[in-house]
């Protein structure tokens, strides 16, 4: 029987919400600005290979607003707090040390197969 089929529904659904939480975060970092405070703008000259240089630029970062500060801080908490209730499961400890690797990677490999409200039973590990 493949591991995949013996992953208790609490630890699927742990890995489920990471997906979903992560997904959420990369999206709002992609959006968020440079930098956290108000700062000027730079260019600067970058050395690639040989005598081979960049211009990289830097325009002027509003800032984060005091919502994507707090909305960023939220999904990191949930991810580290979601991270930790999956590699500290007791089903881990049923498993023989040579198969745990093998296991957690296959977890990993999880996606949703159908959308959900966001709410689940894991919102107590987050």
């Amino acid at each position: 029987m493949s591991t995949a089929n013996r992953f208790p529904d609490h630890l699927r659904a742990l890995q489920l919400q990471l997906h979903r939480v992560r997904a959420q975060y990369q999206n709002l970092c992609r959006e968020l600005p440079w930098a956290v405070e108000p700062t000027v703008g730079r260019t600067y000259e970058r050395q690639l290979m040989g005598s081979v240089t960049q211009t990289v630029t830097f325009a002027d970062s509003p800032g984060y607003t005091p919502e994507q500060i707090t909305l960023e801080r939220q999904l990191r908490h949930r991810l580290v707090r979601l991270s930790a209730a999956l590699i500290t499961h007791p089903w881990w400890a049923t498993l023989p040390t040579g198969e745990q690797v093998d296991a957690r990677a296959a977890l990993q490999q999880l996606h949703p197969t159908e959308p959900d409200d966001g709410q689940s039973i894991v919102d107590e590990a987050a």
